[in-house]
């Protein structure tokens, strides 16, 4: 399984990275992942590579998160986008693109591994 990241802030990433890291050792599964602080390096990546879920920032300054989250949906629309934020952001929108779930709020690693397991797909 690859999981994107797309965070600005440096600290949240590595502590996602870290969690879902930790959840790979606890199932016993491979899981890649990779992290990225520029919107369109994120979509790059995407582009080329298979990613079967992705936890993206709604917090960033313009909108890069949310239409990140718009590109990738559009190129697989199987993919298990989690947009994350302190404040709920582009919730009708977000909610049309079918995601599957929403962090609100900090993000705590027992909210992320709520998350990972219950992937839509």
């Amino acid at each position: 399984m690859c999981i994107l990241i797309y965070e600005e802030d440096r600290k949240r990433r590595t502590m996602l990275e870290r969690t879902i890291m930790q959840y790979e050792r606890k199932k016993e599964f491979a899981i890649k992942v990779k992290s990225f602080d520029d919107a369109q390096e994120a979509f790059l990546h995407a582009q080329q590579n298979h990613i079967e879920a992705a936890f993206i920032s709604m917090e960033d300054r313009y909108g890069h998160g949310f239409f990140l989250a718009k590109k990738l949906k559009k190129k697989n629309p199987h993919l298990n986008l989690i947009p994350m934020s302190m404040e709920p952001r582009f919730e009708k929108e977000l909610m049309n693109m079918h995601i599957s779930g929403y962090l609100a709020g900090l993000c705590t690693k027992g909210k992320i591994l709520e998350e990972l397991e219950n992937l839509r797909y």
